[in-house]
Formats: structure tokens, sequence, C-alpha cells
């Protein structure tokens, strides 16, 4: 492939001078209405022939001032907030443009970008007090609208209805004003109310409940069982029945696993009659705590015939000891697998930087997640043409770290393999072949102007909501160049830390970078960064570089206020009185629903949790624009050595085609968190024109410079 480089560049650049500082301006890509959002600046020291440098916002409804740095200001980096505007409509694209002050009368045009502003997101949930109900029983509905801040509105609601199994409506409220942000309502059902699944709506959110002639169950009986992979040769099935408050159910189990024949084979209906269902039985009586433990031999089934289906179909009952009622379990499929093991990368990125460690972790498991230890894993890394090769051994959590030199990979591509010892079966027919794990990478080399570099360690946590999560922040200054110095050199490092969508933190540290390498330490919030927050990382040098790098935690998912629930006791007698305890963060919104254990066994799924409230309601997504590249750049350029490229059917057919290419830079990792980014930094790779040759089904790549 022939690149030629255009002095062209993506991004808002500036030429300098000696009069206008370097300078970064921060704010989200997206910001919500209502709300109050940072807008952060870095700028130099001496701000040069400016007495300040402004930000401000362009729309439809006029123009406001988002933050201001004056030339008094000694310190770098600095944010301030200022409150969105209204969007025209549910969204407005407005102008954000940087410009320095000269006078109080006159200012010059620095930088400017686009971002959008938009309505925030609503997401109503309903909820009932129980999700199945009998004829003539009274429902109790709750309904509760948030926005994607977790907060409650108390907006009206126009319209909520109620209609029956036919869709007849049978009860509406008209201009519900919630309480505290909650709306209760009820409705009485009919003695003769017709079965079947009722739905109430509000704001385009439907929620059905069900009307059923039913007997309360008197207790529940679970089926747990492994996937399998066809080479095992037995599975410990566990089937355990308890009553509705918790105790053991004494006893008998029956349960029935079979590996089910294809029904089509090959495009036709299998009629091989001695092709069966393969079926195991077995009946047993329940231990002490209520379960049956089974070790199922595997030697009537057949694993690794492709005839069969690859899942084993348990169904299973249990009859009470002196009552003779019979419960059954919901069926179950346990799979076969034919993978045996996984291999996978973990906190890897697409791109390395040139002369920094490239880091990362490979996870070997077996097929049903369970971390393989004491197994060797190998890499090889293939590098224009020239391949190497790694080994490590898994550590307990079926890990291996790696830290690889890039400075001899050059600018381009790096193709990174993981593997095993193990190789995949060879295919056979009417077999089914055991697959060993392997997993690759396809890095490409970024753009970068420095050659200093900074790593942020992935941040994985199942910590409690209360507490702290440290980031740590890996340095390498100069790039491995400098030599270790007894001399102090103090380098300033910033950070952003961002939350649905929001700027919530940012700060600076200053450390003593003499030793050219090492790692600082940032403490963060765990409840304010869940469950997926980010944060970017950055350092400038003298002579106007920048490195940077940017991460996604992963940690426990927390809602913003703590709420505890709990009983004064552990275990009560039937009708003896108990209090509840409820315990709260001032500004948090409770609502107690009480219901019989034995009722949200009928319907487990229907039960509003935790995670189908955050889940209820999130930001839009968003899409970069700044990655789309302007074809016409390249339209009209050739390459100048075309040897290979004259031919009889040129007149025919097209001598090649050509299209713009660019590296990935400072700024498109920046925008990847869904930061915008003014400034007058030289951090944006150049535009590059690619060539390829292509005729009758066959792509040559043309490797030439291309003329003026």
């Amino acid at each position: 492939m022939l690149v030629l480089s255009l002095l062209l560049c993506l991004g808002l650049t500036m030429a300098q001078s000696d009069q206008e500082p370097h300078f970064e301006v921060f704010l989200p890509s997206v910001l919500h209405y209502p709300a109050e959002e940072l807008i952060c600046f870095h700028v130099e020291e001496d701000k040069g022939k400016f007495s300040s440098l402004i930000a401000n916002m362009k729309s439809e409804s006029g123009t406001i001032k988002l933050h201001e740095v004056k030339d008094t200001e000694r310190e770098p980096f600095s944010c301030g907030t200022f409150q969105v505007p209204r969007p025209s409509g549910t969204q407005e694209k407005v102008t954000v443009e940087v410009r320095g002050v000269t006078s109080p009368d006159s200012s010059q045009y620095l930088s400017s970008q686009s971002v959008t502003i938009r309505m925030k997101n609503n997401g109503t949930f309903i909820q009932t007090d129980k999700t199945v109900y009998k004829p003539g029983q009274e429902v109790k509905v709750r309904i509760i609208k948030l926005n994607q801040d977790m907060e409650a509105s108390n907006e009206m609601h126009p319209l909520i209805t109620l209609e029956d199994p036919n869709r007849n409506r049978m009860a509406q409220f008209k201009n519900v004003v919630p309480k505290s942000g909650i709306v209760d309502l009820s409705y009485q059902l009919d003695r003769g109310a017709a079965l079947g699944s009722y739905s109430i709506i509000a704001e385009e959110k439907k929620m059905f409940f069900s009307v059923e002639e039913y007997v309360l169950p008197r207790y529940d009986v679970n089926v747990l069982a492994p996937p399998v992979s066809v080479m095992d040769k037995e599975l410990t099935i566990t089937i355990c029945a308890k009553y509705n408050y918790g105790q053991p159910v004494p006893g008998n189990v029956t349960y029935k696993a079979c590996q089910k024949k294809q029904r089509y084979w090959r495009g036709r209906l299998d009629s091989d009659e001695d092709q069966k269902d393969l079926c195991h039985h077995h009946t047993d009586k329940t231990d002490e705590f209520g379960c049956l433990k089974s070790n199922m031999d595997f030697s009537p089934f057949k694993l690794r015939d492709s005839r069969y289906e690859r899942n084993l179909d348990v169904e299973a009952s249990m009859e009470e000891e002196g009552t003779g009622i019979r419960i059954n379990a919901t069926a179950k499929k346990i799979e076969i697998s034919s993978q045996i093991t996984k291999i996978s990368f973990k906190d890897t990125k697409k791109h390395f930087h040139p002369g920094a460690p490239y880091r990362g972790k490979v996870l070997l498991e077996s097929f049903n997640g369970k971390p393989l230890r004491g197994q060797k894993v190998h890499l090889t890394i293939s590098v224009n043409g020239d391949t190497t090769k790694e080994t490590y051994e898994t550590d307990s959590n079926g890990e291996v770290s790696f830290k690889l030199p890039t400075t001899t990979w050059g600018k381009d591509s790096v193709s990174i393999r993981a593997f095993t010892d193990d190789s995949s079966e060879e295919y056979e027919r009417n077999r089914v072949a055991a697959r060993y794990g392997s997993d690759s990478l396809q890095l490409e080399g970024m753009y970068m102007n420095s050659d200093d570099s900074v790593h942020i360690r992935p941040v994985r946590s199942n910590a409690a909501c209360h507490e702290n999560v440290t980031v740590q922040v890996d340095y390498n200054h100069g790039g491995g160049k400098t030599k270790r110095s007894t001399d102090s050199i103090l380098k300033k490092f910033f950070y952003l830390v961002l939350s649905r969508s929001k700027i919530i933190y940012f700060g600076m540290k200053t450390l003593n970078v003499g030793n050219s390498y090492g790692t600082l330490d940032i403490s963060l919030p765990l409840r304010d960064i869940s469950p997926n927050g980010k944060m970017l990382v950055f350092t400038v040098d003298e002579s106007g570089g920048m490195a940077a790098d940017t991460t996604t935690f992963q940690v426990t998912p927390c809602l913003k206020q703590n709420v505890t629930l709990g009983f004064s006791e552990d275990k009560v007698l039937p009708g003896s009185p108990v209090n509840v305890n409820l315990r709260a963060e001032p500004g948090s919104m409770c609502a107690l629903r009480v219901v019989d254990t034995s009722v949200a066994m009928m319907n487990p799924d229907g039960e509003l949790t935790q995670a189908k409230i955050q889940n209820l309601v999130k930001p839009d997504p968003y899409f970069s624009s700044h990655e789309r590249l302007d074809y016409d750049l390249c339209r009209n350029t050739r390459p100048t050595d075309s040897r290979d490229m004259g031919s009889d059917i040129d007149d025919f057919w097209p001598r090649y085609y050509s299209y713009p290419v660019k590296k990935k830079d400072i700024q498109d990792i920046i925008q990847g968190i869904n930061l915008s980014l003014l400034h007058n930094w030289n951090i944006v790779a150049p535009v590059t024109c690619a060539y390829e040759r292509g005729a009758y089904g066959v792509t040559a790549n043309i490797n030439s410079s291309i003329s003026d």
C-alpha cells in the first residue's frame, strides 16, 4: 500500500506564534438539558499577547460565556461550571468557540468545535404489588419517571390506562401528578374478571400482570447443573426443594435427562429407526438439606455424535413426604460444549505507542468459565514478516500479564496471537471435533509527537459502593531514552473523570520523574464512577508534545444514594411482631412493598431489580463524526511510480483507486470517551492517501511515492 503524506490535518489546529499560548479546552461532546456542566482549560501560564482566553457557546438562542482564564491565573489546569441552554428541539448542534482577548472590545479567534445539546432522556417504570392476581383482588400500582441521572420527576402523567386481555380499556386516570416523584394508584378487579394477561400503560411504557385461579405453591424446586464438554465422563446434578420460608423439603426427587436426536440432519428428516433419544432416569430421597445430588454417567449418551443435539434436557419433580404434593421444576437445558478451552485478551488496546511498552493480559479458562492455573500460554508477535515467541504460565486466576517492548515495532501494524499447546481436532463425519482456544490482536502504531507516554492500568473492582478505588497510572519519561538522574525533574500530570457523559472530577499531580519511569496513584469514590465511568490522563513536554491515555472503569453497579433495609429479627414464628428498619441518605426516594414469597416465586422475572432501574434510561450513545475523512482529498492525486499499473485494459478497467487514511492520534482517543477537544497543539495525525489496484477480483497494493 502506497501512502502519501499530505499537508492536511483533521481537527482544529492553529498556527503557533510566539505570542499565542498553547491551550486545550475539554467539554463533553453531548450536553444534556437541564443540567450544570463543566468545561476545562489547560493553558500555559504565559498567555502571550492575550489578557485572557474565553470560551463561548453560540446557539439559536444566542451566545453565552462558558469559562474565562485570565493572564493573572497561574494554575495551568482549571475548570468552570455553566448552565446548559435549552435546545431548540429535542436536540441542537451548537458551536463552542475559543477566543483570545486583547482588549475589552477586541478578541482574536483561536479555535471552534461543534457539540450537541440534547434533552435528558426519561424512562418510566411501573410496579404492581404482585405479578399474579385472582379475580376480585385489588391491584396496587406504583409509577415512577426517572431521568438519565436517576432523578425522579414530578411531571404530570397525562393519561394512565388499564386494559384487559382483549385490549379493552377498563380504567383510565387523567392528569395524574406524582407525589414526591411517585404515583400510587389502585384498581379493584371484578370477581368475574376474565383470566389472562392485563396491561398498564403510562408514558408509552407498558407493564403486564396476569389474573389466574391459582394455588400458591408450598415450596420451590430448582435444578442445578453446570455445562459439560464432549470430553467429560460424568455430571453431578443437584436438585433442591425448599419451603417458602427457607426450610428444606423432605421427599422423593425424580429426574430424567435426555440427549435428543437431531430431527433434521443435513437438510432432511432423519428416518434412522435405530437412532433414538438417549435418556437416563433416576429417583431418590432428598438429604437433610432438601437436596438430591446425583452423579450421572455419560456412557449411555453420545456426546461426540453430531447426529444428536448439543444439549441435555433435564426434567425434575419433587413429591413432598407425608402429603404426596408434587411440584415440577422448571425444565433445564445443559449445554454440551465442543470448545474445551477459551483464550481471550484482556485489558489491551487496539493501538500502541511506538517506543512505549505494550501491556495486556491473556485469560485462559475452561469451557465453563473456570480459570485454568499453571498452564502454558504462548504469544507470537509478528512485525514486518518477522515473528518472535514468548511463553508464560497462568497464575491462580488463569491469567498471564505481558509487557512487550515496542522499540523495534516501527509505526505500522503488528499482529499478536495467543494459544496453548493443545490443537483443535480435524473434522470427521458425524463426529464433534474438540476445539481449543486461541485469540489474536491486530495493532496499529499511534501517531505521537512526544517521547513521553502514560498508561492507565485497567480498573476492575467489586468493592463496596461507599469505598474508594485507586487508579494507577504508569508514566515513561523520554520513552526510556532518558538516563536515570538524581536531579529533580518535576512533571505535571492532568486528569479528567466522566460519568454518564458528564465531567465530574478534574485534577493535577506533580511528580519527580528523574528516574524516567514510575507510577502515580489517583483515588476516586467508587459510587461516583459506577458502573463504567471514563478517565483521561495527559501530560505535556517543553517542546509542545503531548502524551495521553484513556480508560473505562468496570466497577460495582451503585445507585446514587446508599439505602439499607432489614428486619429487627432474622427469624420469628408466624404471626409474631417484627420491625422493618429502613435507613437512607438525605435525598433518597424510598417506597416499600411487602409480598408473600410464594407469590413472587410464581413469576420471579417480573420482580423489580437494581439492574432494571439502572438500565431503564441511559444517555443516548454518541458516535463521533471526527473520523469521517474527505475522499476528495485524494481524488486528483497520483502515484509517481506507476511501473506496475499500466496494462492493456487501463482504458476499460480503472488502474487504481485512492482513499484517505489517518493514524490514530491523541485527539482520537480523547474523542473516544465522548470529550470534545479544542486546541492548538500539534497532536493530530496527517491525512495520507492510499492506492490500490483492482481488476477481475484481484487487488494489488502499489508501493511507490506520490508526485506533487
